[in-house]
């Protein structure tokens, strides 16, 4: 028979029975606090920054995909960040609080860059140009060359054997930023000037080319450069614009061209003397023509500038035919003096400049200053043998007289016009043949006066002894 078991616990068993009570009843809470210490959130990082948190893992890697394929969505082209972007696993205890997804998601598309697939025009290795597609730089690079083409064989007589780059010129894939593209159009001028950069300027009334050039600190050959449209620096119009950067491309276009033209031949000319005609008189027996032939050169140009020239062949088409001109050797008449009065009529005027040395040249005449219109005198009897304007010299209206065999003849310069004597008269002593005036290259009414002998000047003074 068993011994009977006592009806009260003893006092262990109610120790270990109350501590198995207060266990129970502080698990959950327990439980929470390790959550709360040990469990984990996926913050949202780009370039070292936290733009948010997500409590769970799944749901932070489908923000990431829901965010990239937006994006190349709305960019239809591949996309990938330029920078690291992740969801970073962190402890709940030292992370923020987790996010609105919406939130995180308007952050992102704040702060993140974009790289995407790019081709690069390459000139001499180095990226000049990025675009959308190998098609798009494919297109730049032809386009360029076609239109070195066309402005080639626009030029009549001509035919293009080739057209190339003078740089090492190349397609690359890479990667760029999504605002590192540009369009055809962009890329071709960029190609062609160097530089993105435009800078204008209007013309203004009172505008010159040097004007502009001084304002803008440019040389007047680096703004020729800039404005190749100008072709008569003054024929430039107000409210017209000049390009004031100068390019420097990083494509220059070398053409090869075959070019034919037709060369006139210059006609030789003939002299020959008529006794029986003056001085002054002159027929052209047979007129000269010129000679024709087709010439075929090979031009080399650089971005449309000739740089050199070879001439292939040449084929005649017409011989040149000589002009013949008769001129008149009969010998004036003997009808000077050799006694001459003063060339200039009313007071006589003022000598002002003598014979000789002048201004580091040589003076051949003499310089009489007198009122405009004063009358200009033969100085002796002769045969006038020019009438007409002298520029080459300066002399303006001329008058000049032969008094006999060509051995003598006097110059009257700076005259008025009209000159009342013709070539061919004869005009006496002390006659009118003109008047001063201010034609030619002159400081003030004058009389220059000449005296040849055998056709070459000497001091006219000397013919007038009481004044020397």
């Amino acid at each position: 028979m068993l011994p009977d078991r006592p009806l009260v616990t003893p006092p262990r068993r109610r120790w270990l029975l109350g501590l198995l009570a207060v266990a129970v009843c502080l698990l959950p809470v327990a439980g929470i606090q390790y959550y709360r210490v040990l469990a984990s959130a996926y913050a949202i990082m780009y370039q070292g920054e936290t733009l948010g948190v997500i409590a769970d893992r799944s749901a932070a890697a489908a923000l990431l995909d829901t965010f990239l394929a937006e994006v190349a969505a709305e960019r239809g082209r591949p996309v990938a960040p330029a920078a690291t972007l992740a969801a970073v696993r962190v402890l709940r205890r030292t992370a923020p609080e987790p996010g609105d997804p919406v939130a995180i998601m308007a952050a992102l598309r704040d702060r993140v860059d974009f790289l995407t697939t790019a081709w690069a025009v390459t000139v001499d290795g180095a990226p000049a140009v990025f675009m959308p597609s190998r098609e798009d730089a494919e297109r730049v690079l032809s386009g360029i060359l076609d239109a070195a083409r066309e402005r080639s064989e626009a030029r009549q007589g001509t035919e293009v054997t080739a057209v190339r780059f003078r740089e090492q010129v190349g397609i690359l894939e890479t990667t760029t930023t999504l605002e590192g593209f540009y369009g055809v159009e962009e890329a071709t001028r960029i190609l062609l000037r160097g530089s993105d950069r435009v800078e204008t300027y209007t013309i203004r009334r009172d505008d010159s080319l040097w004007s502009i050039a001084t304002k803008h600190r440019m040389s007047m050959a680096d703004l020729r450069r800039a404005n190749p449209q100008i072709k008569d620096p003054t024929l430039i119009r107000p409210g017209d614009q000049l390009n004031l950067v100068v390019p420097h491309p990083y494509l220059n276009v070398e053409t090869e061209e075959v070019h034919n033209f037709i060369r006139q031949i210059p006609f030789a000319r003939e002299v020959i003397l008529d006794p029986e005609r003056w001085p002054h008189e002159t027929h052209v027996r047979e007129r000269g023509v010129p000679g024709r032939e087709q010439v075929t050169v090979a031009i080399v140009r650089l971005n449309d500038e000739e740089q050199s020239r070879k001439i292939l062949e040449v084929e005649p088409i017409s011989a040149p035919v000589t002009q013949i001109t008769l001129r008149g050797s009969r010998r004036y008449p003997q009808l000077g003096t050799g006694n001459f009065v003063w060339p200039v009529g009313g007071d006589g005027g003022r000598l002002t400049s003598p014979f000789g040395r002048r201004w580091g040249g040589f003076h051949l005449g003499m310089d009489i200053a007198a009122p405009y219109g004063t009358p200009v005198l033969a100085a002796d009897s002769g045969t006038v043998i020019d009438a007409s304007f002298r520029g080459r010299r300066g002399y303006g209206w001329t008058v000049m007289i032969d008094h006999g065999g060509g051995t003598v003849v006097t110059l009257y310069a700076h005259l008025t016009s009209p000159i009342p004597v013709r070539v061919g008269q004869v005009v006496e002593k002390g006659q009118i043949v003109g008047y001063v005036g201010l034609s030619g290259r002159t400081t003030g009414p004058h009389l220059h006066f000449e005296v040849r002998i055998d056709g070459r000047p000497v001091d006219p003074i000397a013919y007038y002894p009481p004044i020397r």
